[in-house]
């Protein structure tokens, strides 16, 4: 029979109370001049990110001016806190309710975005889609469900926003793809 050796418990390591030398070095003090030169840094960076900007919007102006399209009108303006710039230059906002101007101004999805240039939010969409098609429920989850990728959307919906938007019911606008409405509830 074998014996087995005692299990050796390791000791505790005493409270280290004094910072260690790298430590010591890491949390120097800030200079005014290492400021600077950080701040001079960033601002080469921004100021690389910015040409490339710049130079990304001339070009597809020039693919709009290819193509036929007109270029877009850019409208230097500081914008509050949590405006979205594209919303608010796609879409004439006057006469807007205050919910569709919360609406519009969180917009980010194209359905959502497509849904506030025809003057409804997502929840009176959905109200029109579920009354058009006498729907006893449409969920606003599935919906977004359909739009994230993770869930099919009926076709009939799919049709029936589109009639009501202008939001194309393909695949590629919705990447969870489209089912017959045989094939189950949304």
């Amino acid at each position: 029979m074998l014996r087995r050796a005692p299990i050796q418990r390791s000791t505790a390591r005493p409270l280290q109370l004094e910072p260690r030398r790298a430590d010591r070095e890491k949390n120097a003090l800030v200079t005014a001049a290492k400021l600077r030169t950080e701040a001079a840094a960033l601002e080469r960076r921004a100021n690389e990110f910015l040409s490339k900007a710049e130079a990304l919007r001339k070009a597809a102006d020039m693919m709009d001016a290819a193509e036929g399209r007109p270029t877009m009108v850019r409208e230097e303006a500081t914008l509050a806190y949590g405006e979205n710039p594209s919303i608010l230059r796609s879409v004439n906002t006057e006469g807007f309710s205050q919910s569709l101007l919360i609406s519009a101004g969180k917009a980010k999805d194209a359905l959502v975005r497509a849904a506030n240039s025809h003057r409804l939010t997502m929840g009176q969409l959905l109200e029109k889609v579920r009354h058009e098609l006498k729907l006893k429920r449409l969920p606003a989850s599935g919906i977004s469900q359909a739009r994230r990728g993770t869930r099919p959307i009926r076709r009939d919906v799919a049709e029936a926003i589109q009639r009501l938007t202008g939001f194309e019911a393909s695949r590629a606008n919705w990447p969870g793809g489209i089912k017959d409405p045989a094939d189950g509830d949304m």
